[in-house]
């Protein structure tokens, strides 16, 4: 999730733990401590692949958070000396687990339970930006700042855009229903279905096949005006013994590849969509008779494709290759159409 809103969900919780005489510290507090295990991005890592599969990793652990908050109690007693250390404790400790649970909640996958080697959690209910679950925060938080008598409203706050992730989590399992039945070869828990705008309505679906995949998008509530292409992978048998990509696919079971001209592209298919997916590496090249090489050491080869201007120029080049607008204003004109079922 965006920076504001964990730290601003980092304050709604920190100041509903402490007492009305600490909440003006304890919203400072939270908002710090919501932002802290996203610091992790400026860790830099052996390679690409690490450092885009290492992101919400030990710092988003269920494991390890509440054992840094024992080492951040001490820090954080001076300030709150008339608090008691248990609940100063659990002040410090949701303010950073509720940061993990939340992140877990969108598609990136987020590592719950590092160090254990389980697969990262990615819900995907919610999109990475949603101001309608912001706000509620803010004007909780923003109200009890100025005045003690608003903890109520700041508590309603937390409490309201808790229930907009809820309905997010079922209006995304209806959407796989929807997807279900329009693809009967299929069955919900085969599709990853994710939040495609700040919205519980418009959803983003994929489908997994051995040599294809398909790709939707659509209003839960008008699937009839729904988006869908199908697109050719490598089948599991032409997969490279590749550390590098078996490490892709651990991160994400929906990872595919595909070949682009002489080189083996890996996708991440939850980010993304119709064929521009900002996560992209280069697997390993390829000579002209097919045979795989081994893949390099050198992290030439596992080249970070997702970089800022890599991302434009893509983006430029799917606008104009389908005779769209530029591609901001294309997500903007595919936002409304979705909101509106296509009017």
């Amino acid at each position: 999730m965006d920076s504001v809103t964990q730290a601003v969900l980092g304050s709604a919780v920190a100041a509903t733990v402490a007492p009305r005489s600490y909440r003006k510290r304890a919203i400072l507090t939270g908002a710090v401590l919501g932002t802290l295990p996203d610091l992790d991005v400026f860790l830099r890592y052996a390679s690409d692949v690490d450092n885009f599969t290492h992101h919400r990793g030990f710092s988003h652990s269920l494991l390890l958070l509440p054992i840094f908050a024992l080492v951040l109690l001490p820090l954080l007693r001076r300030f709150y000396r008339l608090m008691s250390w248990g609940r100063l404790y659990w002040l410090v400790v949701l303010s950073l687990i509720t940061h993990s649970l939340l992140d877990a909640l969108t598609a990136y996958g987020t590592q719950l339970f590092y160090p254990l080697a389980v697969t990262p959690t990615f819900v995907a209910s919610v999109f990475i930006i949603d101001p309608l679950y912001t706000l509620w925060l803010l004007a909780g938080v923003s109200l009890y700042l100025f005045s003690p008598h608003w903890r109520r409203v700041n508590i309603a706050g937390l409490a309201i855009s808790t229930l907009y992730l809820g309905l997010g989590i079922g209006m995304q399992n209806l959407a796989k229903a929807e997807l279900a039945r329009i693809y009967p070869q299929t069955k919900p828990e085969q599709w990853f279905v994710g939040a495609l705008t700040a919205s519980p309505l418009c959803w983003h679906g994929v489908y997994k096949g051995e040599n294809s995949y398909i790709e939707t998008a659509f209003n839960v509530l008008n699937s009839d005006d729904m988006a869908a292409r199908q697109y050719t992978i490598l089948p599991p048998s032409a997969y490279p013994q590749s550390t590098v990509f078996a490490r892709l696919q651990w991160f994400n079971p929906d990872t595919v590849l595909r070949r682009r001209g002489e080189q083996l592209i890996s996708s991440d298919l939850r980010m993304g969509e119709f064929g521009f997916y900002p996560f992209e590496f280069i697997i390993a090249p390829q000579h002209n008779s097919g045979r795989q090489l081994p893949l390099p050491t050198d992290s030439v080869f596992t080249e970070r494709l997702w970089q800022a201007d890599i991302i434009n120029s893509a983006a430029e080049r799917y606008a104009r290759r389908n005779n769209q607008p530029s591609f901001p204003k294309y997500k903007w004109l595919q936002f409304m159409r979705c909101l509106t079922g296509g009017s």
